[in-house]
């Protein structure tokens, strides 16, 4: 007997649909304006060409803007190129536009290399950036098989790497500055060294109250400079930012005016500055900066007995309490913590009492004097 087995077999065809390769116009290197290198790479490259693709001559346009970069020599070296006979060649005859041209008789060139590169000189700021272009389609043999429908086009910009300047920033013209007993405020100069050169200079300079006692104390009240403009000023609690521009002098000066908050108030506070250069594609990082002390000296207070034409008078000075009597005889000036115990006291028959309150902690005590035993005055001193 014949046995027929009829076996179906489903054929399945599978279908690889293959990545279009790209051409790819790519930025090899920095541009830094600061350094003083200020030469630009640029590749074109078309993925991995092999030799059944039939490479063998090429004629590209790279558009770029001549007002930012300047081509100067097309390189072989560690391209496809160098596998090539004739080129590759650059011509730059036609504004904003660079021509890379070759061709190889013998045979096809193949590899992962990029196809050239073209190498120039920057010639803009920081600021300005050339994009690289296809104004044209790119032309190759008549025989190569790869079509490259994905473009990526890098561009050739610079930046401004700032370099520290030990000798550049900010410092104030004295190292303290004291609100006297019966003034408001006291101002201090600050003078600004070794700036960029150049008239466009842009510069941001930071003043800061920093707690020795309390920053409450006092507050920056104006500012005002000599030999620069000044832009803005913007001003918090304990800070103040200014925005100056256009030095006129090799060492420009901030006035910075200080006001304490209260007549009452008395202490120290550090004020520091540093200067940060701002001018557009500026090189320069200031990194001098300074402080300054600024202390309140106790204000001059004054408190009398309302009889006798003022017989009896305590004056609370910086450092010491003066107590003056105009009646004769024995006069006591005694002052006293909050428990009431006796702190200091003095007596004598002389007309002034003065005792030193400079080697006591900070509180509050109370001052009192007698002349006799009609004529007294109390104060409570902090």
């Amino acid at each position: 007997m014949i046995v027929q087995v009829t076996v179906l077999v489903v054929l399945m065809t599978v279908s690889t649909v293959k990545a279009q390769d790209t051409l790819r116009i790519k930025s090899l290197k920095q541009v830094d304006v600061c350094s003083g290198e200020i030469s630009w790479l640029m590749s074109l490259s078309l993925g991995t060409i092999n030799f059944s693709d039939s490479l063998e001559s090429f004629d590209i346009s790279i558009g770029y803007d001549r007002t930012v970069i300047r081509p100067s020599a097309v390189l072989k070296e560690g391209t496809l190129s160098a596998q090539m006979s004739n080129g590759p060649i650059l011509n730059v005859i036609v504004p904003n536009e660079m021509r890379v041209y070759g061709f190889n008789i013998a045979r096809s060139v193949a590899g992962s290399l990029p196809l050239f590169a073209v190498a120039g000189e920057f010639i803009g700021d920081c600021n300005a950036e050339s994009k690289l272009t296809l104004p044209f389609e790119p032309d190759f043999n008549g025989e190569f098989k790869r079509k490259f429908m994905v473009r990526r086009y890098d561009s050739i910009t610079a930046i401004n790497k700032r370099i520290p300047q030990a000798n550049s920033g900010c410092e104030f013209f004295d190292e303290a500055a004291v609100i006297k007993e019966t003034d408001t405020a006291t101002s201090t100069r600050l003078r600004l060294k070794n700036l960029s050169e150049g008239s466009l200079g842009k510069y941001k300079v930071v003043f800061q109250l920093e707690s020795l006692s309390d920053t409450s104390l006092m507050r920056i009240d104006s500012l005002f400079a000599v030999g620069c403009r000044i832009d803005s000023v913007s001003t918090t609690s304990a800070a103040a930012v200014v925005y100056v521009s256009e030095p006129t002098r090799d060492e420009p000066e901030i006035t910075v005016v200080v006001k304490r908050r209260a007549m009452e108030s008395s202490g120290r506070v550090r004020m520091s500055a540093a200067l940060l250069d701002e001018t557009p594609c500026g090189c320069s990082l200031p990194t001098l900066k300074d402080t300054v002390e600024i202390s309140i000296d106790r204000p001059n207070v004054n408190v009398s007995t309302s009889a006798d034409d003022d017989a009896c008078t305590i004056s609370l000075r910086s450092g010491e309490v003066q107590g003056v009597c105009v009646h004769s005889g024995m006069k006591t000036l005694a002052l006293q913590d909050l428990m009431g115990r006796v702190v200091q006291q003095i007596e004598t028959d002389s007309y002034l009492v003065v005792m030193s309150t400079s080697n006591m902690s900070s509180g509050m005590y109370f001052v009192t004097l007698n002349c006799n035993e009609r004529h007294a005055a109390k104060l409570i001193a902090k």
